[in-house]
């Protein structure tokens, strides 16, 4: 799991535009403990790890590894779309509240949720 899933975690966490420090504040470890995840030189014991997941959705390598393709080709805005709506969804967000923090209007949000845009 080490070095696969360090990669993965670091990949989940720049995707959720993350610092190491935010992570770690949200999953209740320092951020020396994600850095150590992050180089695969220690893992996460269950608790933490259930607790990255609820952060950051799931991390097992084929869900994520997925997941990831269909946003990184954003060939199918639908599919960004959804994953946006997820992501906005774990981190009980309104679309005005991820507005306000991305400084994204909130027609935009409404229209790339939909897949109208990405």
């Amino acid at each position: 799991m080490a070095k696969d899933f360090a990669t993965r975690l670091k990949t989940a966490r720049l995707a959720e535009g993350l610092s190491q420090m935010d992570l770690a504040e949200k999953v209740s470890v320092s951020q020396a403990a994600v850095s150590n995840w992050e180089l695969g030189n220690t893992e996460p014991r269950t608790a933490q790890l259930q607790k990255l997941e609820r952060v950051l959705g799931n991390l097992s390598s084929e869900r994520r590894d997925a997941e990831f393709e269909s946003i990184s080709g954003q060939a199918d805005s639908s599919a960004f779309g959804a994953w946006l709506r997820r992501q906005r969804t774990k981190a009980e967000k309104s679309v005005p509240e991820l507005a306000a923090d991305s400084g994204v209007s909130t027609v935009a949000i409404y229209n790339i949720e939909s897949g109208k845009e990405s």
